[in-house]
């Protein structure tokens, strides 16, 4: 007597090929959701790194480097670099894994 192993009385029927199929999506699925979280987090990241700067070269124009890194600060990054170059301040700030350098000159035109 042969014994069959497809149709709806084999050991893997239908509903037992779906299993693995269904177990591979859930995993996809859940890479996918895990590496767009983690670029969503980066894009943030550059965002506040970005606007940490910007801030910080403000700041740096206003109230030197003391001024910069407490804006920095401020705003969930870190001084990394200040310095002047003629009139104006550059700094590079760093939010988590981000850089981001901004320059910045204070003038008064009358």
């Amino acid at each position: 007597m042969e014994q069959s192993f497809e149709g709806s009385g084999g050991w893997r029927g239908q509903r037992g090929q779906a299993v693995p199929l269904l177990v591979a999506l859930v995993a996809v699925a859940g890479l996918a959701v895990v590496g767009l979280g983690s670029l969503g987090q980066r894009a943030v990241q550059a965002a506040r790194a970005r606007t940490a700067a910007d801030a910080a070269a403000l700041a740096g124009v206003v109230d030197g480097e003391d001024g910069a890194r407490r804006l920095a600060g401020a705003n969930g990054g870190r001084l990394d670099a200040f310095r002047t170059v003629g009139g104006d301040v550059v700094v590079t700030v760093t939010v988590g894994r981000a850089h981001a350098s901004a320059r910045a000159t204070l003038s008064f035109d009358p």
